[in-house]
């Protein structure tokens, strides 16, 4: 049922995944004008080394793994030993925690949206949202994105390890088991920080460290079927975006991202009404579900 009612209130949320759509675009475009001067080298070095590389459309789709490795993942590896990776790796790791915390920042605004108009069924406004939030959104996203950020580089650290050893291996059979494994991973840790943003918007206080720790007990005593919601959305998204990617060359990626984002807000939010046996709305303030029992 929260599936359910997740899939049903995104489609109720349109003007508010373009709201978010936008806000992330200026977030993203004032990380890179920060960083630019940092990213911009190392992103045009292996866009050209990728775009100089002889792959033919025929070869590509008769022996894709064998292709991406040959003809690109050893010469971006070779481009790596080449230069200073050291200091490489830790440019890529402070960017990506950079990113990660500027889009971190409209998360807490929109839970705080989503539980509005799920409860009451009135819509706050993102930006009103965004203003109220205001220091305590910024520390939220502080600790948040440092959270996140080391899970996050650990999981690609291990799924990029496997993929290579498998490469390497010409066990290629082995990729979709890894693959999965990685979403398992990342549902897990999705699961684990769920209901902290959902809690802050609950408390009286809204106290984020309060939160955090109210957070902790629905995690912990309903975490097999948060789990599995978490695991069923991410297993949708990848197998969209996969499927969409080469024939829209990104576009419905880059449209699904925002779209994805407020999917797995609202899923937060709906399963911990669930846990809490809420009522709330399932469409724009007309239907009330009221949980039977403890989800």
């Amino acid at each position: 049922m929260p599936l359910n009612h997740t899939f049903s209130l995104t489609m109720c949320n349109t003007k508010l995944i373009i709201k978010l759509a936008f806000m992330t675009a200026i977030l993203i475009l004032i990380a890179f004008a920060v960083l630019s001067t940092t990213v911009m080298p190392v992103f045009s070095d292996i866009v050209e080394l990728i775009s100089s590389t002889n792959v033919s459309a025929e070869d590509f789709i008769n022996h894709p793994f064998v292709t991406l490795r040959t003809q690109i993942i050893d010469k971006c590896v070779a481009y790596l030993r080449q230069s200073d990776w050291r200091s490489m790796i830790g440019i890529i790791v402070a960017v990506y925690c950079c990113l990660r915390f500027f889009l971190t920042i409209p998360q807490l605004p929109l839970t705080k949206v989503i539980y509005s108009k799920m409860s009451t069924g009135y819509d706050i406004g993102l930006f009103n949202a965004f203003v109220s939030t205001g220091f305590q959104n910024l520390l939220l996203s502080l600790i948040l994105s440092l959270v996140t950020s080391a899970i996050n580089l650990g999981l690609l650290t291990g799924f990029i390890s496997l993929i290579a050893v498998s490469f390497r291996a010409n066990a290629y059979v082995a990729i979709p088991f890894i693959i999965i494994l990685f979403i398992a991973a990342y549902s897990a840790k999705s699961c684990l920080l769920s209901q902290w943003l959902p809690e802050i918007c609950s408390s009286q206080t809204k106290n984020i460290f309060i939160g955090m720790k109210n957070a902790v007990k629905g995690t912990v005593v309903k975490f097999r079927k948060n789990f599995l919601c978490y695991f069923t959305l991410n297993v949708i998204w990848v197998a969209i975006f996969t499927a969409t990617f080469i024939p829209s060359f990104g576009a419905i990626t880059l449209i699904g991202i925002p779209v994805f984002i407020v999917m797995r807000a609202i899923l937060s939010v709906t399963l911990n009404f669930s846990y809490h046996r809420k009522k709330y709305f399932v469409d724009n303030g007309t239907t009330v579900y009221t949980p039977e029992k403890l989800f």
